[in-house]
């Protein structure tokens, strides 16, 4: 009997020590709201919950004797899991001050992400102006798509967005057309992208952390577990954190090792199987831990988006200091990231554009607002200039500044485009209100002539007309049919040099016989009412000068300016050549007319201009285009023309020929 109840005491200890050990190794189940933000945590087609989240807090679990159980829906849905204590932790959450209503947030921050435009590849969406009136998805409940709607309702760009319930549908409207453009973070975006076949806009803005939270004031320990994990995962490149994320982050997806969930409750019969069971736990687990800690070694670091964009972000204080730059600070500061730290970022502002960069950096961090954006130019340390468009996020908190992070995109080659458009509009209207007043002009100036050839030509039809006044009226109708002749043959050259058929026939051509010729010409003519002076002036010894050019074209040349110098000038007109340094032969024509001012000098050349237009200065009205053709004549004789003149004194038009040969 005694024996009996030894062994019912014995046995009871041992059915003690067993139940209290189990208890020991009891495992307490963490519900964790999951969703689909490939690659970070997302369903799989088998229906396993997987990503890079997933293979990190599952170091948490062997380390912590914890399960882990992943609630799936939408994004939506987990929010008001939490609140609804269904879940104890939801990942991949920003800060807003909502949230912070009924969540605790982790202080250390999963990723740093920010949003992004994708578009598909045929899509002629570039940039932020390219949403005007377009379509786009967003996730429900995201910051990315609320931020984007603060920014295009700042800059009036009008747009419709559509709720999706998480990324993967917002892409899945691009891909079927359903929408323009869609709004999702760059993480996602980088891991997806390639398998929608769609690209990204180049529109990002908004960047901003994202962590773990809890029910406010719940489950403090375990969002201090967790930040501790964090904590030594993020600044370890080998973490298991890390090179899951690379993993993911690359396609190169393996197996995800599951750690096996040990038996509990096993039944001992004897007390030699229940310790040498217990040491076999103990044994299993100690060895499980030091398997889950070894990584492999050799692997490539995994590269964050922020080093590979061809766009520049910066982090500064609320002075403007840089506190961080990525890789494209060497295009657009021209020095490295690291050389940039403790720089103030307006020491790399184009000098025109410092103040208006400062006056706006000091409105944000005095504004409510947190998300702005500035167009100005960026020099570099090598004196490269580039036009930049920048997106600003200002995170505050509790009303005070803790970083201001920006992303600056090069508009330079866009700038060109639109400065080059705007000269090219302006060039075309003031040729448009050029050739309209000139076409207003040409009834006018051809009806002159015509009307004195038709009315003179009436009156040669009197049969007791007087011999005097026959020859009379015949000179002026000639006259006046020469002015016409002129008139028509200005519009035909000009004509020709609109459809670029202008063009000279150079041959050898006696300088001297086309100015004799001239002189001998202007002093036959008879000019109303003015007794004119013309003096030839031809350096000694160049009686046989001859020059390579157009014969026609130059006694035109010569013919304009002398014109102009009858029809502007007083008296007197003197015209001739002098040989400069034998390499050019230099033409003259010089009035003793009222002279013309200093600022017309640059436009006096240009088509549809006219003399008569200029306040104080008489003469005959022309149509404004004998100077214009004398400059293209010149041209193409590879010569230059320019002018001197003083008011009161007179004008002289100069104009050079090259001598490819002198005789």
């Amino acid at each position: 009997m005694l024996i009996l109840n030894v062994m019912k005491k014995t046995l009871f200890v041992i059915i003690y020590f067993i139940v209290a050990t189990n208890n020991l190794y009891s495992q307490r189940i963490v519900k964790i709201g999951a969703f689909n933000y490939y690659p970070a945590i997302f369903q799989d087609k088998d229906g396993e919950i997987k990503g890079f989240y997933v293979d990190a807090f599952h170091e948490i679990e062997v380390e912590e004797n914890i399960q882990i159980q992943y609630v799936f829906g939408t994004w939506d849905e987990g929010l008001k899991h939490l609140q609804n204590d269904e879940i104890d932790m939801m990942v991949s959450v920003a800060y807003n001050d909502d949230r912070a209503t009924y969540m605790d947030f982790c202080s250390t921050p999963l990723l740093t992400v920010w949003g992004e435009v994708y578009v598909n590849k045929s899509s002629e969406i570039d940039d932020i102006l390219g949403l005007e009136g377009k379509t786009i998805a967003v996730m429900r409940s995201d910051v990315n798509g609320e931020q984007l709607k603060i920014l295009t309702n700042k800059m009036s760009i009008n747009c419709i967005f559509i709720e999706k319930p998480d990324f993967q549908y917002v892409f899945e409207s691009i891909v079927s057309n359903e929408v323009d453009a869609g709004v999702v973070n760059n993480t996602f975006g980088a891991g997806k992208s390639e398998e929608y076949d769609i690209r990204t806009s180049g529109i990002v803005f908004n960047p901003f952390d994202i962590h773990l939270t809890v029910h406010k004031n719940k489950n403090a320990e375990l969002l201090m577990l967790f930040e501790d994990y964090l904590k030594t995962w993020k600044y370890d490149v080998n973490s298991v954190y890390n090179t899951s994320r690379q993993k993911w982050s690359h396609g190169k997806v393996g197996a995800i090792q599951i750690i096996p969930k040990w038996l509990k409750n096993i039944l001992i019969s004897i007390i030699g199987i229940t310790i040498i069971l217990l040491v076999f736990i103990v044994l299993l687990r100690y060895r499980v831990k030091k398997a889950t800690i070894k990584v492999k070694n050799g692997e490539k670091a995994y590269r964050d988006v922020v080093e590979t964009t061809i766009n520049l972000i910066t982090v500064v204080d609320n002075e403007g200091r840089l506190i961080f730059t990525n890789h494209a600070s060497l295009i657009f500061f021209g020095l490295p990231p690291n050389e940039c730290i403790g720089k103030f970022a307006f020491d790399f502002v184009y000098p025109g554009d410092v103040e208006i960069t400062q006056n706006a950096f000091a409105e944000w961090i005095n504004s409510n607002d947190n998300i702005f954006y500035l167009e100005n130019r960026q020099e570099s340390i090598s004196g490269n200039i580039l036009d930049v468009a920048w997106n600003i996020n200002i995170e505050r908190k509790e009303g005070e500044i803790i970083k201001i992070t920006s992303i600056g995109r090069d508009i330079t080659e866009q700038k060109k485009v639109q400065k080059e458009l705007l000269i090219a509009k302006e060039k075309a209207e003031e040729s448009d209100r050029l050739k309209s007043a000139f076409l207003a002009n040409m009834s006018h100036e051809i009806r002159t002539p015509m009307n004195s050839i038709l009315g003179f030509s009436n009156r040669l039809k009197k049969p007791d007309l007087s011999q005097e006044s026959r020859d009379t009226f015949i000179s002026y109708i000639q006259n006046n049919g020469e002015i016409l002749m002129k008139l028509v043959n200005d519009i035909i050259d000009i004509s020709k040099i609109e459809s670029t058929q202008f063009s000279v026939k150079k041959e050898m051509v006696l300088v001297n016989d086309i100015i004799n010729e001239l002189l001998v010409y202007y002093r036959s003519l008879k000019i109303k009412d003015k007794i004119y002076e013309f003096v030839l002036q031809v350096p000694p010894g160049t009686e046989n000068m001859k020059i390579f050019a157009d014969n026609v074209r130059l006694r035109q040349l010569l013919i304009n300016l002398i014109d102009n110098a009858v029809n502007y000038g007083n008296n007197k007109v003197e015209f001739g050549y002098t040989l400069n340094d034998k390499n050019s032969i230099q033409f003259f024509v010089k009035d003793n007319g009222l002279g013309i001012p200093k600022d017309k000098f640059d436009i006096i050349f240009e088509r549809f201009f006219k003399l008569d237009t200029i306040k104080n200065i008489g003469g005959k009205k022309g149509v404004g285009l004998g100077l214009s053709i004398c400059k293209l004549i010149v041209e193409n004789f590879n010569g230059e023309i320019w002018l001197e003149s003083e008011i009161g004194t007179g004008t002289t038009f100069y104009f050079t020929i090259p001598l490819t040969e002198k005789i």
